[in-house]
């Protein structure tokens, strides 16, 4: 029996333990689940399973390896940016954990349980890994990207630190205390970007849709002033109140708030003493209040 007679037969055998384990698992696909902590998934809903590419190749026994890589949708040529693995074994043993673009591992024939997270697009998929067999599986994470650069109307108003929350159209929190400007990776899909000042009452909340493949700035522009107010010691906080009723606490630490367009007035006790001071807050222009 000649080599290529040999090559030949020893191809078909692995494509019929290849078949088998494809019987076995039919879906090299995988589940596309909403998360809140992007480390251990829980379904928000049911997602469509979406499809793979699967290269398979006969390589010298102790040469097996899984490569496991992604893009963001079915006709994109690039690889995704870069992806948390989570790959362990059929008995549950940790193999590899860590971010990779395209990862390669070198294992040992048998199933693995592998899961990977691209901001709340997740996959996890039991893939067996037959003996002479190098597998390479692309996910298709039908993914993208937002940033979010919210800013106060006006050059007058200075600058102050935001909160930036992301929520699924569904009302589920998924990302929470995002800092502006920074890439957040998320599923394709409608999402409601929640924009919050921690000092003062300045609140927005935007519908914005993510598509497959696309990185997309978003610019928010929040309608307010700033107001420094006096430090006061001993402890002593200011308790801001508009016309409407809304009261705003500011911390010991906090000197300043951003605040919507309107009349206010700020209260503070000092021991016996009371400070109490009118103001009107117009969108875009800074002020810092004195004590009479």
């Amino acid at each position: 029996m000649g080599v290529s007679t040999r090559l030949t037969q020893k191809r078909h055998q692995v494509r019929a333990i290849i078949v088998a384990a494809l019987v076995a698992f039919p879906h090299f696909g995988y589940s596309l689940l909403a998360n809140t902590n992007f480390k251990d998934p829980q379904p928000e809903k049911s997602k469509p399973l979406t499809s793979v590419t699967t290269a398979i190749a006969v390589v010298a026994p102790g040469a097996e390896k899984l490569e496991l890589s992604g893009r963001f949708k079915q006709d994109s040529t690039n690889y995704s940016d870069s992806i948390d693995w989570i790959v362990k074994s059929s008995e549950g043993a940790v193999v590899f954990v860590g971010a990779s673009q395209v990862l390669s591992l070198a294992l040992k024939p048998g199933t693995y349980q592998v899961s990977g997270h691209y901001g709340n697009a997740s996959v996890a998929e039991a893939i067996t890994l037959p003996p002479d067999t190098a597998v390479s599986i692309n996910f298709v994470l039908n993914a993208g990207a937002l940033r979010v650069a919210p800013h106060l109307t006006g050059e007058s108003a200075a600058p102050q630190p935001i909160d930036i929350n992301f929520f699924t159209d569904t009302g589920q929190l998924i990302k929470t205390r995002v800092a502006a400007g920074e890439p957040v990776k998320l599923f394709a899909g409608t999402y409601r970007v929640e924009t919050i000042y921690p000092s003062g009452n300045v609140v927005a909340s935007t519908i914005v849709e993510v598509k497959a493949g696309i990185t997309r700035a978003v610019d928010i522009s929040l309608h307010a002033g700033v107001v420094e107010f006096p430090l006061l010691s001993g402890g002593a906080v200011w308790i801001v109140t508009s016309n409407t009723g809304e009261k705003i606490i500011l911390l010991p630490s906090q000197t300043d708030a951003a605040l919507t367009p309107g009349a206010y007035l700020a209260e503070a006790k000092l021991g016996n003493r009371l400070f109490s001071k009118s103001f009107t807050v117009q969108d875009g222009q800074s002020q810092r209040l004195t004590l009479d």
